[in-house]
């Protein structure tokens, strides 16, 4: 299957490389690295081995107007960004592409649908520590998993082949019978710690260690299931 990644940050960079260097077709958007990646490749430095897409291995493109149509689209902008789709979109769609959105968050994939009608969509999930160090350079510290679900996927099997494909290329991958309650699951987990890391300019490891952050914490979970 062919590959598009649009936001090739922490999370298109990596799951996009990973994919390209096990000899994916896999073909990338960039902007401000562009110049970087093509003279020196797309540098990815992970616990599981670190690796370079050579520029003369990598797809790299400054617009989705010169990339190709693709199989499926891997959408890990900020959800901020994603009023840019509209644009961003239609080149790459051909009549089966399947696009999954690799974000945080509820309600991206119905905000899709709205726009798109009759598109075959589905999210995706990461649990990851991974960072863009530089241009071009991706950290990848811990874990890696992606849980990926459909939302309105017309054809089951296509998600069954990127899982298959994201495994041989070294990611751990699962499919979600749910994909609304995987999404509440991953916020669960997101909105205590996303808030409280920052705020106590700690790590996770940190705040539970303390008996009085790990109380809040289980209290935020709490309001955010009631919420659900």
């Amino acid at each position: 299957m062919r590959y598009g990644i649009v936001g090739t940050g922490a999370l298109g960079g990596f799951y996009g490389g990973m994919l390209a260097n096990s000899g994916a077709d896999v073909h990338f958007l960039f902007r401000s690295d562009y110049e970087k990646v093509i003279k020196n490749g797309l540098r990815v430095d992970s616990v599981s081995g670190d690796f370079i897409v050579s520029p003369t291995d990598i797809n790299a493109y400054r617009s989705t107007i010169e990339m190709p149509k693709c199989d499926v689209v891997l959408v890990c902008l900020k959800t901020v960004s994603n009023c840019h789709l509209k644009s961003l979109l239609p080149p790459l769609l051909g009549s089966d592409t399947t696009v999954i959105m690799v974000q945080n968050g509820l309600g991206m994939e119905a905000d899709l649908a709205r726009d798109f009608p009759g598109l075959s969509i589905a999210g995706g999930m990461a649990f990851i520590c991974s960072t863009k160090v530089a241009d071009g350079h991706i950290n990848h510290a811990d874990f890696g998993e992606l849980t990926i679900g459909s939302h309105t996927v017309k054809d089951p099997e296509v998600l069954e082949k990127v899982s298959i494909d994201l495994k041989n290329a070294g990611v751990p991958a699962k499919l979600a019978d749910d994909l609304n309650s995987f999404r509440w699951r991953k916020l669960v987990w997101n909105i205590p710690y996303n808030g409280m890391t920052v705020i106590m300019d700690a790590g996770t490891d940190e705040l539970m260690g303390e008996p009085h952050m790990r109380q809040l914490i289980n209290e935020l979970m709490l309001e955010v299931i009631a919420a659900g």
